[in-house]
């Protein structure tokens, strides 16, 4: 990441007198641009006059003649509902924790506001829903709300069991071949 403006330009320098400050990124993924724009606009945001808040700026592309051919606002600043059982969230885990506590969780770790829906069948049980912020790209399924709920949980709290079941542990033969693959390719001078 280059922020050229903020560390080598003394006309656009940022100080603390400073009271309009146009965000700008370029990628070549347009979906990791977004997820880097809204994630750096919402970090400024939190010291903005008005907290959190932002303006948006219409993007306009243009043909030869100058006519608009496609448009859109940005940043997008995008929310997303995500969901986990509770059921699926303390086996993960290894822990029992109550459902309104989960949701509690999920304020500590940027997933509120959570809430509990019912569950689809009785044996399933409640099924916990939180709100993935912009800034919390890295939130994709109901294993990473899992592993969050570990982290605000605290993973010293987690109490230590021999596991019920005997394994051997391997790996498989396509990881075995895509690893020999990858070194022999990386040794011919490519990179991934």
């Amino acid at each position: 990441m280059s922020l050229p403006p903020i560390i080598n330009g003394s006309k656009s320098r940022i100080t603390l007198d400073t009271k309009n400050v146009f965000i700008e990124c370029t990628a070549t993924d347009f979906t990791k641009a977004n997820i880097v724009l809204d994630t750096v606009v919402a970090m400024f945001s939190e010291y903005a006059a008005n907290p959190f808040s932002v303006e948006p700026v219409t993007v306009n592309y243009v043909n030869e003649s100058q006519e608009v051919v496609n448009s859109y606002v940005s940043p997008q600043m995008f929310t997303r509902k995500e969901t986990a059982t509770v059921k699926f969230v303390n086996s993960l885990i290894g822990i029992n924790v109550e459902a309104e506590k989960m949701v509690e969780l999920c304020s500590k770790i940027q997933l509120g506001p959570a809430q509990l829906l019912p569950g689809t069948t009785e044996d399933e049980g409640p099924i916990l829903e939180v709100t993935v912020p912009p800034t919390r790209s890295d939130i994709l399924h109901a294993v990473d709300i899992a592993e969050d709920i570990g982290i605000a949980f605290g993973y010293n709290n987690i109490e230590r069991k021999v596991p019920q079941t005997c394994t051997v542990g391997g790996e498989q033969p396509l990881n075995q071949l895509s690893d020999l693959l990858r070194e022999e390719i990386a040794r011919a001078g490519y990179i991934e």
